[in-house]
């Protein structure tokens, strides 16, 4: 409760964290029915990178909270955000998860937790893959940046933001490498017309 002005705001931060790890839950299953359904059609390119990338969304989280905390020193709490910031994280929060549902939903089958590719996989280029290759981790991206803003705290969202982006981007890597290799010129001619993780940024 320390971290937010009013219970409204606690409890509203909460139901949207409930339903992030709701969410969650439900795309990991997604991802390992997937995966049964084609086990012996896919070959596996993945070297413990989504390891990395937990890491780096359950850092970036933990670090928000840590570094609101009351008892954090005064030049951290000098860096504390308006109270109307608060609307903003929860925007963002809400935009997140909905974002990733819909990026994952897109891919369909495609779609695992574990890098691997199948013959006769289909790179997909609709939906949001139209413009973001990562749009699922834009979305967890938006998700972390809202509660470092919910918390009102700049330094969460800056080391947040940067702690999530290497360890993302490591992630990233690892999958690029392993679409190069099943799509050749086609990944490479739709990585020209798209951006990895941040629009016009990234």
């Amino acid at each position: 409760m320390s971290y937010f002005s009013s219970l409204v705001e606690f409890y509203v931060f909460t139901l949207l964290f409930i339903f992030f790890l709701i969410s969650e839950v439900i795309i990991k299953i997604y991802a390992d029915i997937n995966r049964l359904r084609s086990f012996n059609k896919r070959k596996s390119s993945d070297v413990g990178s989504i390891f990395i990338a937990i890491i780096g969304l359950f850092g970036s989280l933990q670090l928000s909270f840590f570094l609101s905390n009351d008892s954090m020193s005064s030049s951290v709490i000098r860096l504390h955000l308006p109270n109307f910031i608060f609307f903003f994280g929860v925007f963002f929060m809400l935009g997140g998860v909905v974002l990733r549902c819909v990026s994952v939903l897109t891919l369909k089958r495609a779609f695992t937790v574990v890098v691997q590719t199948t013959v006769n996989q289909k790179l997909i280029k609709h939906g949001m893959y139209k413009f973001l290759r990562n749009p699922s981790y834009t979305g967890l991206l938006l998700f972390t940046i809202g509660v470092a803003l919910s918390l009102r705290n700049l330094t969460a969202v800056i080391l947040s933001l940067i702690l999530f982006t290497v360890c993302f981007g490591i992630r990233i890597i690892v999958e690029e490498k392993a679409l190069r290799t099943r799509f050749g010129q086609e990944f490479d001619e739709y990585c020209i017309n798209t951006w990895r993780l941040i629009p016009f940024i990234w």
